[in-house]
């Protein structure tokens, strides 16, 4: 038998796999630590940063485009949050995502798209989607549940 493993390096063909490749693990952590799928952390962080190449993300390690907010206790810039470290971006979103869509946590990546709303204004989700689709980031997710 010949078993064949996907990992973030066979994505030679999607043009983010550098940036998938250095962020899974960070991905994998906020589904362990959050239970947001692979797939989609991966998803808003390329849409939200341009794959890495934003100014948030390089000077802020700011990958979501997550504003202060009100409770926000750490640094920021221009109203954005500011880490230490791309991991502490990945971390934080992912519990500003259990914290503003706890019945969407443990459910597939397609209830995001369906049900979720507030985040990045409208239509926001529907072109979340689109990339999610377009650059197969499915692989990264166990099917959809709902």
């Amino acid at each position: 038998m010949i078993f064949i493993v996907l990992t973030p390096l066979q994505l030679d063909s999607n043009p983010y796999s550098s940036f998938i490749n250095n962020h899974f693990e960070y991905a994998a952590e906020v589904y362990n630590e959050c239970g947001v799928p692979i797939g989609l952390t991966l998803c808003q962080s390329i849409f939200e940063s341009g794959g890495g190449t934003s100014n948030l993300a390089q000077h802020q390690n700011n990958f979501f485009g997550i504003k202060t907010g009100d409770n926000w206790q750490g640094d920021s810039n221009n109203g954005f949050r500011c880490y230490d470290s791309a991991r502490a971006s990945f971390m934080d979103y992912g519990q500003f995502m259990y914290d503003h869509y706890p019945n969407a946590i443990g459910y597939g990546t397609e209830h995001y798209f369906k049900y979720c709303r507030g985040y990045g204004g409208a239509g926001y989700w529907k072109r979340l989607r689109d990339v999610y689709r377009q650059l197969n980031l499915d692989i990264y997710d166990l099917p959809n549940t709902y």
